[in-house]
């Protein structure tokens, strides 16, 4: 797969980079490059998309936060 972060602008790349870190915090059980993976697939689809891409990394963003929600959990031994 093609990764279009390349193409985003300097702010909308560095943005986009703190995105698995601050979803790590929120999804401490999720390993981090499953979120750095969701996250780079998210991105890239809106960047192709895009016109423009100020908003790319809050839709990336928002999207993997639903995609990890959606994800099923891995229980413990209780």
């Amino acid at each position: 797969m093609h990764c279009l972060v390349a193409a985003a602008s300097v702010a909308t790349r560095r943005k986009l980079e703190h995105l698995p870190g601050d979803l790590q915090r929120e999804f401490p059980a999720v390993p981090l490059q499953r979120i750095h993976d969701v996250v780079n697939t998210l991105a890239d689809d809106l960047l192709s998309a895009a016109r423009f891409d100020d908003y790319v990394p809050l839709l990336a963003h928002r999207h993997a936060r639903e995609h990890l929600l959606e994800e099923p959990r891995v229980v413990g031994p209780a």
